[in-house]
C-alpha cells in the first residue's frame, strides 16, 4: 500500500503543478500547439542535470520556492545583478541558491529558445523543470550519493554553539553537528538536511522533527509550536497526508503573483532583461 500511496501522490504532484503552466489562463495545454515539444525539451535537460548530480533536484526546486515567495511567480530571482542595480538574486537569503538550479534552467530555457523562440516564459520554464525534479526524483532515478536538501553550517551554528545551545535540538543530534561544523565559523560545509534517508522524497524530515531532529530552528519550530504539531505529526505518519499536502502547497504558491497578458515580457535569457 506505501509504494501505491507514493504512486498515487506522484501522479497527483505532477496532474496538479502541470495546472498552473502557461502564462495566460494557466491551461496544461497552454503550449500545445504552439510549443508541442515543449515539457519533452526540459525534461530531458532535467534529466541530464540530475544524471550528472543529484543536487539538481533541490537546488531547483529551493529556486522555484525564492522566486515565488518575493513577489510571485516571475523568475525575477534569476535576473543577474548590473552595477548599481542590485536584483533579488544577490539578497542575502538567495545567495546561497546553488549553481545547479540556475544551470538547469539556464539550459532548458536556450533548448526551448531553439525549438519555440521568444514563444515561453522562464517563470513556465522554471515551473515545469521544478514538476519534473520532484517527479523523476519520486519515481525512483538516483545520482551521486547527495541528497535533497543540504543547509549551511552558517544556517544553524548558533542552535549547536550558541550560549545556551538550542535546548529543543536532540543531544545526539547535536553532537553530531558539531563534529560537521566548526565553533569558530572558520569554514562553511553543508549537511544534510535529513541524515536519515537522504537519497529520498519522503516524509522522514517531519519525524526527525518529532525527534527533536531538525535541522534549521525554523522546522523544528512547526513541532514544538502547538498550533502547528498536529500538522507535522500528521504528515509524518502518513506518507499519503504528505504528498497531499505538498502538493496543495506548492500549487498554491506556484499560482501567487503570476503575470499574465501584457504584464511581464519573455525574455531571451532568464539572467537578463530584454
Amino acid at each position: 500500500m506505501a509504494r501505491r500511496s507514493s504512486c498515487m501522490g506522484l501522479l497527483v504532484l505532477i496532474l496538479a503543478l502541470s495546472a498552473q503552466l502557461g502564462a495566460s489562463d494557466l491551461s496544461p495545454g497552454y503550449y500545445g500547439s504552439s510549443c508541442p515539444n515543449l515539457e519533452s525539451i526540459v525534461r530531458g535537460v532535467v534529466t541530464q542535470k540530475m544524471d550528472d548530480t543529484i543536487r539538481t533536484i533541490g537546488s531547483t526546486i529551493r529556486l522555484f520556492f525564492h522566486d515565488c515567495f518575493v513577489e510571485g511567480c516571475d523568475a525575477s530571482v534569476l535576473i543577474r545583478s548590473t552595477p548599481g542595480n542590485p536584483t533579488e538574486m544577490d539578497a542575502d537569503d538567495n545567495k546561497s541558491l546553488a549553481f545547479e538550479g540556475y544551470e538547469t534552467v539556464r539550459v532548458a530555457k536556450e533548448a526551448v529558445e531553439a525549438a519555440c523562440p521568444d514563444l515561453v516564459s522562464c517563470a513556465d520554464i522554471l515551473t515545469i523543470a521544478t514538476r519534473d525534479a520532484i517527479a523523476l526524483f519520486m519515481a525512483g532515478r538516483r545520482a551521486a550519493a547527495h541528497t535533497v536538501g543540504l543547509a549551511h553550517c552558517g544556517k544553524f551554528r548558533d542552535r549547536v554553539y550558541g550560549s545556551p545551545a538550542d535546548a529543543t535540538l536532540n543531544p545526539k543530534y547535536a553532537a553530531f553537528l558539531r563534529t560537521k561544523c566548526p565553533a569558530d565559523g572558520s569554514s562553511d560545509p553543508m549537511v544534510l538536511m535529513d541524515q536519515a534517508t537522504p537519497a529520498l522524497f519522503d516524509n522522514q524530515y517531519y519525524r526527525n522533527l518529532q525527534d527533536g531532529g531538525g535541522l534549521l530552528a525554523s522546522d523544528q519550530l512547526l513541532y514544538n509550536d502547538n498550533r502547528t504539531r498536529p500538522l507535522v505529526n500528521s504528515w509524518a505518519n502518513s506518507t499519503a497526508a504528505f504528498s497531499r499536502g505538498f502538493v496543495a502547497a506548492i500549487v498554491k504558491l506556484g499560482r501567487v503573483g503570476v503575470k499574465s497578458g501584457s504584464d511581464g515580457n519573455i525574455r531571451k535569457q532568464c539572467d537578463v532583461f530584454n
